[in-house]
């Protein structure tokens, strides 16, 4: 299962989302944060603060990387659960 950190730097404070996925590229969960700030997160058995899993695959590396004010990487499964865990040890 990938793993990616994808940042959108329209928003102000830039959104990053740390998104685990299946192998046809369906969320499985999600983290949102705003700079260092919780927004939300998101699994197949719950959602915190209106964050959704989407109902589509997520584009590839390389079409996230051709728009605007997007950004993704493929990061470790260890970084993605050390930033989940954290998650949801706050909440």
């Amino acid at each position: 299962m990938p793993f990616v950190k994808k940042t959108n730097t329209a928003v102000e404070g830039n959104l990053i989302m740390y998104i685990e996925l299946d192998e046809e590229f369906n969320e499985l969960k999600k983290i949102e944060l705003v700079g260092q700030a919780l927004l939300g997160y998101a699994s197949q058995s719950v959602e915190f603060n209106g964050t959704t899993l989407a109902n589509t695959p997520l584009l590839s590396i390389s079409e996230l990387n051709a728009i605007d004010e997007m950004s993704a990487v493929v990061i470790s499964k260890e970084e993605f659960y050390s930033i989940w865990d954290q998650v949801i040890l706050v909440e």
